[in-house]
């Protein structure tokens, strides 16, 4: 039986899905306790036009997302710490003092996740490279730190 799942239920299915279950499953618990009704032809084609709706705003975000890494290929940050004559710094830059210095001085909005460093912390005064790397899109980021 096709039953329209009215909260999340756990093993079963998320909110606002249509599900198949056992008929006296859905009559004798879905049904009863308000978790779910008898799905209708309007609640599958309205949950099929939900489903296309985030499918096409996935991907128009995935095309900014690409889009984005291109357009930072090349560009340069600077990051001003403090450091000692040997240029070694007195606290290692961390990733998310990274990101925050490329999202801010790029304008742009680059996740964590994205961020590809041959070193976990930045230990030393002078360029660094930065990989920024997005399903399969790939930029570079230069990292001044001085």
């Amino acid at each position: 039986m096709k039953v329209f799942l009215l909260r999340d239920v756990a093993k079963v299915g998320q909110k606002g899905t249509v599900v198949e279950v056992q008929q006296g499953y859905a009559h004798n618990f879905l049904m009863k306790n308000g978790l779910a009704r008898q799905a209708t032809k309007k609640d599958e084609i309205l949950l099929s036009k939900r489903s296309a709706q985030q499918e096409e705003a996935k991907l128009e975000a995935e095309k900014k997302s690409h889009d984005m890494v291109r357009t930072i290929d090349g560009k340069k940050v600077t990051i001003e710490a403090k450091s000692n004559e040997k240029g070694v710094l007195f606290a290692k830059l961390h990733g998310n003092e990274i990101l925050e210095a490329i999202n801010k001085q790029l304008t742009v909005s680059v996740k964590e996740e994205w961020l590809q460093m041959e070193k976990e912390l930045i230990e030393q005064v002078g360029e660094h490279e930065v990989k920024v790397v997005f399903d399969g899109s790939k930029a570079k980021v230069v990292l001044e730190v001085v």
